[in-house]
């Protein structure tokens, strides 16, 4: 029985202090997460409820970066592409380039 109660106590000694105080840092945890990145959305008025034929209107389109990261203006390039029906949209030529900023969140 004592050899028993021996065993136990030098278990529980060599496993509570076989590994000591940890002197490593606790690791720096990235608050700027995200999982959405950039976001687009119509504004509720352009395109408007009624379009008729023959007649232009406005279109509003909202992009919002929900992402971790900051887009800036010496960043990576993205394209913005707009595909459109060919029987009742004319061709119309609006390449156009253009560099934006966006901070994440």
């Amino acid at each position: 029985m004592k050899k028993i109660i021996f065993i136990l106590i030098l278990i529980f000694f060599t496993v509570g202090c076989g590994r000591g105080a940890s002197t490593s840092k606790i690791s720096d945890v990235d608050i700027f997460v995200g999982t959405e990145g950039l976001t687009a959305e119509f504004s509720k008025t352009a395109p408007p409820p009624k379009v008729f034929e023959s007649s232009d209107f406005p279109i509003l389109l909202r992009i919002r970066n929900k992402g971790a990261y900051s887009i800036d203006q010496d960043g990576p390039k993205g394209i913005l592409s707009i595909s459109r029906e060919k029987d009742y949209v004319p061709v119309i030529s609006f390449e156009k380039e253009s560099r934006v900023e966006s901070s994440g969140k």
